[in-house]
């Protein structure tokens, strides 16, 4: 995946693991923080046109911010908590809490069609986080199955 490595440690703090997704321009990494043993998952911007040349760059990085800094306002157990973001090495990254679980997109290939009841209680935290987002101003643009995580917890 990319130019990043397992062992590779980001900005003093995060030691990278393993591969956790590839998305359009970017990676996402299991990691521990490197003096807490905390997991976290770091999301890393790598495009292969993503280099000092792309006039597009710092908006892209600006706009990589902007959404650490839109998702570290909301409080809610239906998103993500963001722990940190910068950039190290010219890597830019989101340090984020690690979710053990699986994306919607795998469960429906894994099932196929869900039952009503799984189904009606999926869409309804969907509608929470979405509805949090929204009281803050924020629109997410790229809701998918993908991109909706089914957290394993009590």
């Amino acid at each position: 995946m990319g130019s990043l490595a397992a062992g590779q440690v980001l900005a003093g703090r995060y030691r990278l693991v393993a591969p956790l997704g590839r998305g359009a321009m970017g990676e996402v990494w299991r990691a521990e923080h490197v003096s807490l043993g905390a997991p976290v998952a770091i999301k890393v911007i790598v495009d292969a046109g993503f280099d000092e040349a792309n006039p597009m760059r710092e908006e892209l990085i600006t706009r990589f911010f902007r959404e650490a800094q839109a998702a570290a306002a909301l409080r809610s157990p239906h998103v993500v908590q963001i722990l940190d973001h910068g950039v190290d090495g010219g890597i830019p990254y989101i340090a984020m809490e690690l979710l053990e679980g699986e994306t919607l997109e795998e469960r429906l290939d894994r099932l196929g069609v869900l039952p009503l009841a799984q189904t009606a209680e999926i869409i309804t935290h969907i509608a929470r986080a979405i509805s949090k987002a929204h009281e803050v101003g924020i629109v997410h643009r790229d809701l998918k199955p993908g991109n909706v995580f089914i957290v394993r917890n009590d």
